[in-house]
């Protein structure tokens, strides 16, 4: 057309929010994602602001050509003879600001996208995510081009129409053999290739200064990273290396240098902005490593408010309308769109210093907090055969319920005997130990408490320390049993365990994550609507049939009133397996005692079990009138199996009772038999005496030798014949 293409250059501090202008184009600042604004920070959708250009030109051309396109295809005269538009990008461009400005320039010349724009567009992405490699060669245009940068100087237009330059030079000069990207692989020396001397040698000297920060203002601390996985199972993490320099760096080059040197992991770079009072700091792992940074932006973000306070607290819309990660639009940035490999502090600065970020990164920011208040609860379970006087001696009246304050009256005064104080003299720091039982079921529950979680300690370790602590209760549970003369054969050594994480930090973790983590720690399966509903306040705890994990939401009363439910529901779950233990094992001196003896048995287990019913055993409603206890009930309850064993047990009493009836039945019968045999035997003698008696009156003496003898005779015949049928009819 004969039209004459000039540009001009704007900048705008990074982060800043723009709307579309004529004639303008914004790239890689703005905030948006439009016609005439490409700016990726807000998407996930692509890596850079050159490759999102590449993908859709028309955001360029449609902004900037579109009337002017339609003045054509109607046929208007165009008397333009020159072209103005405005280039705008953040301050301090990079290589991605310049690779887009270079598209957009070819874009509004050509009309289509260039040869090399996709090779162009998978450079920009590997430099704007750090993967760009430098592998002990300098020559590789995208690290000429910060010696470009330096080599411009202050002015922007020099810098970018020199790296207009550049780029056409490297489309014309390199020959179609070239294997791989020419923006990224090392540039051949050749005549044609002679002007990267200057720039290279510019390296050279970035490379000395390099040195000379690291030996005068650079400190190296050891810190733990998460290892990089697509699941995000930081349970798998390693010791690292991190370089800090503590003032500003003079050379410009430190990532690239930092990387290749292959001694540190972590590198921390303080900026100051002009007319800026607070520092920028920039945290970044090398991408192509095996180390994240996931989470500790929102780490630093959390320690960034709390520092602020209310005197300079930051305002606006929480920043990509993340509510759960920030409260306004100035936070870290987290790395969301670089693979969480690089973390930015706010756009205004940071008022954390060195000691805080370093502070941060020591305490495992990539874990999930298990909080100061962790408790953990094993229950070991014994049985009594009788209560000795021993026990009684050492043992003392305890109300554990009564902290249940809004349950039954009747509930909280539940007194067991307890034993507790130095039980076990091999109990380490950060354990306790009770005894509760009862000598009405002749069982009792060992509670052991373990609060010595060690420093630091994150949920992602628990797995391994609670199962160190179940052996150690283990051990315990033998030497207590020893020790006071209990059993433990009818559960075999079976325990039940329970974690209470009162101000676990469930946060800005993935469900996935924290799915793994607590199947983990439950030994079981966890659902991702359960991660989902605690997370969302509805659920509390996780209840499993031989442990619970009890999470954040409760404070120090709901703590005690849930564990005082847990141990009354494993108490009465137990208490009705001993007595259906206790049934079977007068099963077999049934066999051997008398039927009298077998009553007085059958009628005593009767007794105490009743006793136990009317005084211990409760409904779930009974125990609160608060919800929440109500639901960790209904929870608990089915899960370790209470109404099951409550009906078997009961079930087993009714055949109990049946049998006492029977054999009641039969003691009734036996006396009943004794009873009529006596009257019988009463009713011979007195006919005998009686017709004796006659025959002396009435018979004469002549016959009353063989009358009498006679008349006895036929008596003693008469009562045999009738105890025969008496004896006949009872059988």
């Amino acid at each position: 057309m004969g039209v004459r293409l000039e540009w001009r250059f704007g900048f705008e501090k990074a982060g800043s929010t723009l709307a579309p202008m004529p004639g303008v184009i914004v790239v890689d600042v703005g905030n948006r994602f439009e016609e005439g604004i490409v700016d990726t920070h807000s998407l996930d959708t692509y890596s850079s602001s050159t490759d999102a250009i590449f993908r859709n030109p028309h955001l360029v051309l449609k902004h900037l050509l579109g009337s002017l396109n339609a003045s054509i295809l109607s046929g208007r005269e165009i008397k333009l003879k020159q072209i103005e538009f405005l280039f705008v990008t953040h301050e301090y461009p990079d290589w991605d600001a310049a690779a887009s400005f270079v598209l957009c320039d070819y874009l509004i010349r050509n009309g289509t996208l260039p040869p090399w724009g996709e090779a162009l567009a998978e450079a920009s992405n590997k430099v704007d995510q750090g993967k760009a490699e430098m592998k002990g060669n300098l020559r590789r245009a995208f690290l000429l081009f910060y010696a470009l940068v330096a080599d411009a100087g202050t002015d922007p237009a020099e810098l970018f129409f020199s790296f207009r330059t550049f780029v056409e030079r490297i489309d014309e000069h390199i020959r179609p053999d070239f294997s791989g990207n020419p923006f990224l692989e090392v540039l051949p020396k050749t005549d044609d290739f002679e002007f990267l001397e200057k720039w290279q040698s510019l390296l050279s000297g970035d490379y000395k200064l390099f040195k000379e920060d690291l030996s005068e203002h650079s400190e190296v601390f050891d810190v733990d990273l998460p290892f990089r996985d697509e699941l995000e199972n930081t349970r798998a993490s390693g010791k690292g290396k991190a370089l800090a320099f503590t003032s500003k760096p003079r050379c410009r080059f430190h990532k690239y240098w930092v990387r290749a040197d292959g001694r540190w992991d972590v590198l921390l770079v303080p900026f100051y902005e002009k007319g800026q009072q607070r520092k920028r700091w920039i945290i970044s792992v090398d991408p192509c490593a095996r180390y994240s940074l996931r989470r500790l932006g929102f780490a630093l973000e959390r320690e960034e408010t709390a520092v602020r306070g209310d005197d300079l607290r930051r305002q606006g819309e929480p920043r990509w309308q993340d509510y759960e990660y920030c409260d306004n639009d100035d936070p870290w940035y987290d790395g969301r769109n670089h693979e969480y490999t690089i973390v930015d502090s706010p756009r205004s600065g940071t008022v954390l210093t060195l000691s805080d970020i370093k502070k941060v990164l020591k305490l495992r920011f990539f874990g999930i907090k298990a909080g100061q208040s962790s408790r953990y609860f094993v229950y070991q379970f014994l049985e009594l055969s009788e209560l000795k006087e021993e026990l009684k001696s050492l043992s003392s009246p305890a109300r554990p319920f009564d902290c249940l304050v809004e349950s039954l009256y009747c509930l909280r005064k539940i007194e067991l005997r307890q034993i507790d104080g130095t039980i076990d003299p091999g109990l380490d720091d950060g354990c306790s130990c009770r005894i509760l039982f009862s000598d009405v079921s002749r069982h009792g529950v060992l509670e052991m408490t373990f609060t010595g979680l060690p420093e630091g300690s994150i949920l992602e370790d628990f797995p391994e320390i609670l199962e160190g602590y179940r052996k150690h209760s283990q051990e315990i549970a033998k030497r207590i049993c020893r020790k006071f003369g209990f059993g433990s054969e009818i559960w075999g050594g079976i325990n039940y365990s329970c974690l209470f994480l009162p101000d676990a930090e469930l946060n800005y973790h993935s469900i996935e994550k924290i799915q793994g983590v607590l199947a983990r720690i439950c030994l079981d399966g966890v659902s991702r609507e359960e991660v989902k509903d605690m997370l969302a306040g509805r659920q509390k705890e996780l209840v499993r049939a031989s442990s619970t994990v009890c999470l954040s939401g409760t404070n120090a009363q709901g703590v005690e009133m849930r564990q005082a439910t847990l141990l009354y529901g494993l108490f009465l779950k137990t208490a009705h397996r001993r007595f259906s233990k206790r049934f079977e094992e007068i099963c077999p001196e049934l066999e051997e005692r008398s039927s009298l003896l077998r009553l007085r048995k059958i009628l005593h287990l009767q007794r105490e079990f009743t006793l136990f019913i009317a005084a211990y055993d409760f409904s779930s409603t009974d125990l609160s009138s608060n919800s929440d206890l109500n639901k960790f009930c209904s929870r608990l309850f089915p899960a370790v199996g209470l109404d099951g064993q409550k009906q078997q047990t009961f079930s087993e009493m009714r055949m109990v009772g049946d049998l006492a009836v029977s054999l009641q039945g039969v003691e009734e019968q036996r006396d009943s038999t004794r009873l009529n045999v006596i009257i019988l035997c009463v009713a011979v003698i007195a006919v005998g005496d009686f017709t004796y008696a006659l025959a002396q009156d009435i018979v004469s003496e002549s016959l009353s030798y063989w009358v009498r003898p006679l008349a006895l005779t036929s008596a003693m015949l008469l009562g045999t014949f009738a105890l025969l049928k008496l004896l006949v009819r009872r059988k």
